[in-house]
């Protein structure tokens, strides 16, 4: 199981801590808050999954980067309609089977397959 603590400390700066990982998260400048975060997320978890895929099969990657952009539906209910994920393998020799087996793989990242799974979310106050 993963555990995330999450402390408001003043007006939007947020701590996050999950075991020895911390982060902030400041909306106080240009409302960026938390919905980069989840994109960042997503973004990372495909980087992870990529490198180890590249790793496991020996494929050349040395280095990579990630795009992610997001539109937000601004209607209730407020979400992302649309998010576009742009990798760039930076000029890696690869096959168009290699490319797609690759990205098989990376599209089965826990959070890409939250996001499309929809799942159930139990909130309480204490």
């Amino acid at each position: 199981m993963y555990h995330v603590d999450v402390y408001c400390k003043e007006d939007s700066v947020f701590d996050v801590t999950s075991g020895e990982a911390k982060i902030t998260i400041d909306m106080t400048e240009k409302n960026l808050g938390p919905l980069p975060t989840l994109l960042a997320a997503l973004g990372s978890c495909m980087g992870v999954f990529l490198r180890r895929y590249a790793d496991n099969m020996k494929l050349p990657i040395k280095e990579f980067s990630i795009s992610v952009d997001a539109e937000l539906e601004k209607t209730p209910v407020m979400c992302f309609k649309k998010i576009n994920v742009a990798i760039d393998l930076k000029g890696a020799p690869l096959d168009q089977a290699k490319k797609d087996a690759l990205m098989r793989f990376i599209n089965n990242c826990p959070v890409h397959n939250t996001l499309h799974g929809n799942p159930e979310i139990n909130a309480q106050l204490r």
